[in-house]
């Protein structure tokens, strides 16, 4: 079947294991004498690779057309294999999700699912021991643990310590949240917020590069308006120093280690192991691609100079105001 029959499919037949199969049979027919989408050679690997797919997404109770950077990731995880055996079970998703996108083209998360397992590399793979290489992205419940912890203890502490709390919620608020780096949030200043549009401008970000991030929780937003109160009038950076009892050390902004020690100390007591600040960028990110995000706004929400090559192919850079509207995320 050609291209254009494909993008003659009707959408509703894309939501059924029937509809699978025949995308299945198209890419890489069982009869060898069938000319399909891959060649020959190729034709069994991804037939194998589409049958296990479907077991493990008839266990965890997915549409076997869910192909998405988070699905394909937990898939691989959960598959052990060798590097190159890895890789070409990406490569074959990749291709189902592509002629999965072909075949619907009035869906745009389709083609945004298609996208985000373009940027998925070899490196997100799992191991031989079917251990996940990728650095650790948290799950929906599990960012919502984190900022529970943190509003845990802006509740709980005693009066001289809830300014150091209502600090650290801000800081693991607005890095869940907004996805800036460490640097970027140690250097931020209140000028650099827009409330009133839920924005934030990042003047100098990796490589010296300006740019505008969403905030996409309005629970975000008022944290750092709680924490704007906080602190002494006149103030210009965000994240200042708290000493212990809750006394201001100045207008100076802290470390990035002690932003690390933070995140690490809540997620901790959250009951979330080991995490790091780059971890919850890395949460907003893949949230963002798992619900459907365009791949170039993730980019541009996280700065990101190269993401992949598929984003050469978009010329408009969307305003951090209509990524905000746009955007949806699971937490917060």
């Amino acid at each position: 079947m050609n291209e254009n029959a494909l993008t003659n499919a009707p959408l509703n037949a894309l939501e059924s294991a029937q509809a699978f199969h025949q995308l299945v049979d198209m890419i890489a027919p069982d009869d060898p004498a069938v000319p399909g989408m891959v060649a020959p050679s190729s034709a069994r690997v991804y037939r194998n690779t589409f049958a296990a797919w479907l077991r493990y997404a008839q266990s965890v109770g997915i549409d076997p057309l869910d192909l998405n950077f988070s699905t394909v990731r937990d898939f691989l995880t959960v598959t052990p294999g060798s590097k190159s055996t890895q890789q070409r079970r990406l490569a074959a998703l990749r291709k189902l999700a592509e002629v999965a996108a072909i075949a619907d083209p009035g869906n745009p998360f389709r083609k945004a699912a298609y996208d985000s397992l373009k940027l998925f590399k070899s490196k997100y793979a799992a191991t031989d021991t079917g251990q996940e290489r990728q650095r650790r992205a948290l799950s929906p419940a599990e960012a919502d643990r984190l900022l529970r912890e943190a509003q845990r203890r802006v509740v709980e502490a005693e009066d001289h310590e809830r300014t150091k709390a209502k600090r650290d919620y801000a800081i693991v608020a607005t890095l869940l949240l907004t996805g800036l780096r460490r640097a970027e949030l140690a250097a931020l200043r209140w000028r650099d917020i827009d409330f009133a549009n839920g924005v934030i401008t990042v003047r100098h970000g990796k490589g010296d590069k300006a740019r505008e991030a969403a905030i996409y929780s309005q629970a975000a937003l008022e944290a750092l308006k709680a924490w704007q109160r906080e602190q002494p009038p006149g103030y210009n950076y965000v994240v200042v120093r708290v000493r212990r009892g809750g006394v201001f050390t100045g207008d100076r902004p802290v470390d990035t280690t002690t932003i690390w020690r933070i995140v690490a100390d809540l997620a901790k007591a959250a009951g979330l192991g080991h995490l790091k600040p780059h971890d919850l960028r890395r949460t907003l990110a893949t949230e963002l691609l798992t619900t459907g995000d365009p791949v170039h706004h993730v980019q541009a929400q996280l700065g990101h100079e190269n993401a992949s090559t598929t984003l050469d192919n978009y010329a408009v850079s969307v305003d951090a105001r209509q990524r905000r509207k746009a955007g949806r995320v699971r937490y917060g």
